[in-house]
Parts: structure tokens; sequence; C-alpha cells
């Protein structure tokens, strides 16, 4: 007999499992891709019958899940990263965080990361609703198994995660179906001239030194600065900078100096790789 788990948000197939004749069990692998595809979404378990038994739905079912603010699923969170939690009832309302620093509690909810050790850790929330919260991994948090907390007017609801010292991820922006980096290049002239300039449609390295600034997070607690490593099409290059970008909590720089030999290299992806741990790729064009 067969069984597939439809999302009946977008009418996807996640997985599908075929059990022999007298098998009363089995198991679904999710990856990351297929957590970040369900996240938040109505789950069924279709049963399409046998010789014994008639065909049936179960109901829907919406497993909470964590990913990187960025957009894609990971296995571990970590320390003053931007995470989304998704599920159902977070919250009765919706609410952004107006100003800085961001708060514990938005529109009567609150989230409260406690680490291996045992210790509470208030985190800041950016945003709330009833499928989604956004919310800063409290900086202070201890690596190793964990567990999110939310309380809210619909209750409580406890969600494990695991803390690892980095999980790099990269901000894409809303161009070519949002896979192009939200970044920026900084063309530095012969005479010490700075500009910034935007990436869309393309790079043109042209006679300048030219850095790539790329944006990110959960990339700062790297051990260190020669542990990270960007990828472009490629080439692996050397970043000269990878830690928080000031202007909003979690938020990550990455700099990068672009050689001449990305020339009219066209569209490549781009990743990073930071202690060990490989982010989301994204995609820039070269002239």
């Amino acid at each position: 007999m067969s069984i597939e788990f439809v999302d009946q948000q977008t009418k996807t197939i996640i997985s599908a499992i075929l059990l022999s004749p007298g098998s009363n069990s089995s198991s679904v692998y999710l990856t990351p891709e297929m957590v970040t595809t369900m996240s938040g979404h109505p789950i069924v378990a279709v049963f399409f019958g046998d010789d014994y038994s008639a065909s049936s739905t179960s109901s829907p079912l919406i497993v909470p899940a964590i990913i990187n603010a960025v957009g894609v699923g990971a296995a571990n969170i970590a320390p003053g990263e931007l995470v989304s939690l998704f599920g159902a009832n977070l919250s009765t309302t919706t609410a952004v965080a107006a100003t800085l620093p961001l708060p514990n509690s938005l529109a009567r909810v609150s989230a409260v990361v406690t680490d291996s050790l045992g210790v509470a850790h208030p985190a800041a929330l950016s945003y709330v609703s009833a499928s989604q919260i956004n919310f800063l991994v409290p900086t202070e948090t201890a690596q190793g198994n964990a567990a999110l907390v939310v309380s809210g007017a619909n209750g409580m609801q406890a969600i494990p995660v695991n803390v690892e010292g980095v999980a790099p991820g990269i901000f894409s922006s809303g161009e070519s179906g949002g896979n192009v980096a939200a970044a920026q290049i900084l063309p530095v002239g012969a005479d010490g001239t700075q500009t910034l300039e935007g990436v869309v449609p393309s790079i043109n390295l042209g006679g300048d030194t030219v850095y790539l600034l790329l944006y990110g997070t959960g990339i700062r607690n790297r051990i260190t600065l020669s542990n990270v490593a960007c990828m472009i099409g490629s080439l692996k290059l050397a970043v000269d900078y990878a830690g928080p970008q000031s202007n909003y909590p979690g938020l990550d720089q990455i700099n990068v100096f672009l050689p001449g030999a990305l020339a009219g290299a066209g569209q490549v992806k781009v990743f990073l790789t930071v202690d060990g741990q490989v982010s989301n790729a994204v995609t820039l064009v070269f002239q």
C-alpha cells in the first residue's frame, strides 16, 4: 500500500512511502529543502487503500519548523542569527517591531530559548503572526540541544532546536526569481575614490579594484577569518571581513575582493563555507 504526504497549500507531494503487506510502520526523512517548503503549511497523509482498507485522508497537521531568515532550511541555529519560526496559532494578531532595539514581547507573544546549560534566554522579536515569528537567537545561547518556548494568547508551544556556533545564510533579492544575491560592490579607484553600487543586472569589474559586499546571518561567530571562504563560480576566494553589520541586529556582512578572472564569467553561483558549514547558494552575473 502507498501513502503520500501532501502540502495542501501548494498542492504538492512532499514525500511518498510504500509499505509492504503486513508492515505497520515506516519513516520519512525530511531534507532541509523539504522543511523549508512545508514550513507552516497544512500537511495531510493520503492513503490510497488496498485489499483490506478503503482510501482515506488524515486531518491537516502543521509542523513547526525554524529556518534561517534568508529563507532556507537548516539543521541548526546559531547565537546572534536571524531566524523564522513557522507553525500554527502562534499569535492572535500580526505585529511588526517599529523601533530598535527589538522587543522581547510583541503583540503579547514572547519566545525564550533554554540552552543546553539550562539557562533561559529571552529572544528579541521583529515580527509575529498566526503562522510565523521572526526573532533573533539570543547571543548568549550555549551550543547543544536547546528548547524554544513560544508563549502567547493561544498558550505555549515548545520546539526542540540544536544550537551550533554558526549557521550561515546569504540573503537574496527579489530579482530573477529571488535568487540574486542581495549584495553591493565597492569599486576603489586609483585615487582612492569609493562608491557603493548595485549588482543588478550585472557586475562590471572594469579597471578598478572591486570588492563584493554580501549580506547574511548566522556567520559572526566564525572561529577565525581564515575559516571563511567564498565560492564564486569555480573560484575559492578568501574574505577580508565576515562579521556583524551594525545597521540591524543579527545582520552580517562579508567583504570579498573580486579578481579580474571573473570578468566575462556570466551567471555564477555564490556560496560561503564558514567553519565547515555551507550556506545557501545565490547568483551573480559578471560582464
